[in-house]
């Protein structure tokens, strides 16, 4: 029984591996796209090469699924977190880069946003509903009240989230990205590595806090 045990763990932690392998490749692939010259060898040696620190992708989305893994299983959940992770994680270094998110992912994640809600029903029609409307909607208004220093992609980039968790669970993102942002500003000015007219890209620190919802739910 031990080693039928044993042998289904190793399985199950080769097709994590798997896994993170794959997604690893779709995301290097939208953030440094291939060109249709080179051949996929030559481009997949070739941002290792160049992009000395891409390793860190790997190494960041191996521990994360394995967390998700362990908390829970091959389960439905697991695949919605990890698609989630995934999609969060190509717009906040998308954003780091070039300070824009991109429609389409944004579109995706809402899509999964109602793939969860029909087979989870957690949350419910009516959560997501509102979660969209008012988190999309209030940072939407404060957008437009800060004059684009919170861009209206963050806004759509919290309806998405508002489809997948809810309005409870959106607004408890929100908080929590909102003061993280604000440490991390506060440490960049003490540093002077920043000014006080610096915007930071808000991507990451939703992407954080939502991270940490899917751990500690």
């Amino acid at each position: 029984m031990e080693l039928s045990n044993d042998r289904g763990n190793r399985m199950n932690y080769l097709f994590l591996l798997i896994i993170v392998v794959f997604i690893s490749i779709i995301i290097k692939m939208h953030i440094y796209p291939k060109s249709n010259e080179s051949k996929f060898i030559q481009w997949f040696l070739g941002t290792y090469i160049e992009r000395k620190f891409i390793f860190l992708i790997d190494i960041f989305l191996g521990v994360l699924y394995l967390i998700l893994y362990k908390r829970y299983g091959f389960s439905v959940s697991f695949f919605l977190y990890v698609a989630l992770a995934s999609i969060l994680l190509t717009i906040s270094i998308i954003d780091i880069k070039v300070k824009i998110i991109p429609d389409k992912l944004i579109v995706l994640g809402s899509i999964l946003g109602l793939i969860n809600i029909l087979l989870n029903n957690n949350p419910s029609i009516i959560s997501g509903l509102l979660g969209l409307g008012i988190c999309g909607g209030l940072m939407g208004i404060i957008s437009m009240l800060t004059k684009g220093a919170l861009g209206m992609g963050d806004a759509k980039l919290f309806a998405c989230i508002g489809i997948f968790w809810g309005l409870r669970a959106t607004l408890g993102i929100m908080l929590m990205s909102t003061i993280l942002s604000g440490l991390a500003g506060l440490v960049l000015l003490a540093f002077r590595m920043a000014h006080r007219k610096t915007t930071l890209p808000f991507a990451p620190f939703i992407f954080a806090a939502t991270i940490f919802m899917m751990i500690s739910k």
